[in-house]
């Protein structure tokens, strides 16, 4: 995303001035939407000629400024790819505010939505719900009513986070908007998924998840909801992004959010009759930052109005090489480095930058009591038993404890979960198979046949036991005394759940091995619960494998001095020099009065004995104004090719 761009330098564009003029013009008119070649056309009329306009898109196209996919009726749509937006949003639009936002140091600013626990978190609870509890599913395909409830319970956010934004998901009449959002984010990140009747773990994708640090996790995260939880339209896609590059450089400074959407208004990007669309949207926005964590919303009592934002927590992105280094080395810090404590009142703090395997275990087997920057979770005997059915046994609890524990653990806690395991397995249920005769004479041939060893154990008239993994060679055995049984087994119980993702082999953990490479946190396109409006994933790519020459009109088409030499000509002659102009889609010479100047010709009109409709470039072309001439106006012409 903003990394992936970021290492451009803004001085040295790497495009030409045709192709800087058309990706200025169809970045601000458009930002990450298909373009809309018609009025893009319509917007460069008399500053680009249509030819020049064909080979600055072939020049964006080869060097992947600007996309082509084909709809199914073969029809191409442009684009320009997201990982660029933030790059150009600082080119284009950040110049529109001469370097600085504009800033307010009013003491009149109150917090109105304070910066929430950071989404990262929100999303681990409810992994771990999930891994606890099961998510099962109605016939219809819906989560049960009872378990929306509790999902509802298990998170900081609410439906006014949400409510400005105008999200379409799937059935609003029954998934709160705020339970939508963070189903869609665990969707779209692939960590969870719908499998027949329940939603389950992607496992090998939660398993690399919580081997990230924050700043990995927040990296994923803002992609997916930068995208996914907005209106496409460009001005508010240059909103986000702009807010985005303000997070690091002016992080607890208070930005009018009023006052960026006016300069909008000012520069075009916006219609006055679009702004009080475009300043709610930038509150509903803001409010999804503070709701996710990034920071708070501030009102102002002098005016109603009035909307500020100030980042608590910047976005960070950096290079995609360093950012492999710096996590490897901040993972084997969390593995080897003292950062959670343990108090005797079986209360565990974890710190904001503590690892997320080990939230991960505590989410397991502990309850959680305090959510901020210090997240407190609670020992409970209670708690590690329900995690001990899982596989969080207390040993391997006090395992865990015991490596990222600032100290040692508390003699008091060491001892009482030592004792809780010992209570576990005192007693035990065994699943084994029951094997039913249909009357006691066929049940004393089984018992009387002299190979079993052990294998069945008659319990009553009809009824044997043996071990479920036995089940293939009784069978077998049962088939060769004519007592097939039945391919079916009734009563089997579904697999038993376990708690993924835990494991003290440090080998296990390199976050940066085979597996994660070929795992996509976000991938545009991945289905969740939120309807997002693109559909540009849907179609097929087209590479741009032409030449430049195949773009170029045949020169050996038109007489050699048309192009070579400024000359008057008769105004039948003339005429068809206009006409080739036109057919082609260039610019053409024209002396008025002594002096050259270059027109862009587009029709020809009715005149004496004709006229050509147009754009006329002032004397340094950098102004054109529309013009109809006729051949009196002129004396010499010539054709211009690119």
């Amino acid at each position: 995303m903003m990394n992936e761009v970021s290492t451009h330098n803004l001085d040295e564009r790497p495009w030409s001035k045709d192709e800087d003029l058309l990706l200025q013009t169809a970045f601000l008119e458009f930002g990450g939407n298909p373009l809309q070649m018609e009025r893009l056309a319509s917007l460069l009329a008399g500053k680009l000629s249509g030819l020049e306009l064909e080979i600055a898109l072939f020049g964006l196209r080869k060097k992947g400024w600007i996309n082509a996919a084909k709809k199914t009726w073969g029809e191409h749509i442009y684009f320009i790819p997201s990982l660029h937006l933030p790059f150009l949003t600082e080119h284009y639009v950040l110049p529109f505010f001469q370097g600085s936002p504009p800033l307010s140091s009013s003491s009149d600013i109150e917090v109105f939505v304070e910066a929430k626990p950071k989404i990262a978190g929100e999303i681990l609870h409810l992994l771990s719900y999930i891994a606890n509890q099961g998510v099962q599913l109605t016939a219809k395909g819906t989560i049960h009513k009872k378990t929306l409830g509790k999902i509802e319970n298990l998170t900081v956010l609410t439906s006014a986070d949400f409510k400005a934004l105008k999200l379409s998901y799937s059935h609003p009449d029954l998934y709160p908007v705020h339970v939508a959002v963070l189903l869609d984010l665990v969707f779209s990140l692939g960590l969870a998924r719908r499998e027949e009747a329940e939603i389950i773990l992607n496992e090998p994708y939660v398993s690399k998840w919580i081997q990230l640090n924050s700043h990995q996790m927040e990296r994923y995260i803002y992609e997916a909801f930068m995208e996914r939880y907005s209106v496409q339209e460009s001005a508010l896609q240059h909103f986000r992004y702009l807010l985005s590059l303000f997070s690091s450089q002016y992080a607890g400074q208070w930005l009018d959010v009023h006052q960026i959407c006016l300069i909008f208004v000012q520069h075009g990007m916006c219609d006055e009759r679009e702004y009080a669309e475009l300043l709610s949207y930038a509150k509903g926005w803001t409010m999804l930052l503070a709701a996710f964590g990034y920071g708070d919303t501030g009102v102002c009592s002098a005016s109603e109005d009035a909307t500020f934002y100030r980042w608590t927590s910047p976005v960070f992105f950096i290079a995609e090489e360093a950012e492999q280094t710096e996590a490897s080395d901040r993972l084997e810090k969390e593995i080897t480095e003292p950062i959670i404590y343990v108090q005797p009142d079986f209360e565990v703090i974890v710190p904001p930058d503590a690892s997320y395997q080990i939230r991960w275990l505590l989410e397991g087997c502990s309850d959680l009591i305090v959510r901020d920057q210090m997240t407190i979770y609670k020992l409970t005997r209670e708690r590690l038993l329900e995690g001990a059915e899982l596989g969080l046994t207390p040993s391997l609890v006090l395992e865990w404890l015991n490596r990222y524990s600032q100290g040692n653990v508390p003699e008091n806690v060491f001892l009482a979960l030592n004792q809780w395991g010992a209570e576990l397995g005192r007693t035990s249920f065994a699943q084994v198979m029951l094997l039913r005769a249909e009357s006691e004479q066929d049940a004393d041939k089984i018992e009387a046949y002299p190979a079993w060893n052990g294998a069945i154990q008659r319990i009553g008239p009809l009824y044997f036991i043996l071990e479920p993994e036995k089940m293939a060679e009784v069978r077998k055995r049962l088939t060769l005394m004519g007592l097939a049984p039945a391919k079916a087994v009734k009563g089997i119980d579904a697999e038993v759940r376990r708690y993924p993702a835990i494991s003290l082999d440090r080998d296990s953990t390199a976050p940066f091995d085979d597996d994660l490479h070929r795992i996509k946190f976000y991938e545009e396109g991945r289905q969740g619960f939120v309807y997002t409006g693109r559909n540009l994933h849907y179609y097929e790519s087209i590479p741009e494998d032409r030449e430049l020459i195949s773009l170029l009109p045949n020169k050996a088409e038109v007489p050699k001095m048309w192009l070579d030499e400024w000359r008057e000509y008769h105004p039948s002659t003339a005429k068809q020099l206009v006409q080739q102009a036109i057919e082609w889609r260039t610019r053409m010479g024209v002396e008025i009065q002594g002096a050259r100047q270059q027109f862009i010709p587009e029709s020809i009109g009715k005149g004496e004995p004709w006229a050509v409709n147009g754009w006329l470039l002032t004397k340094d072309g950098n102004v054109a104004e529309k013009r109809t001439l006729v051949p009196i106006e002129w004396t010499n012409v010539i054709l211009i090719l690119p």
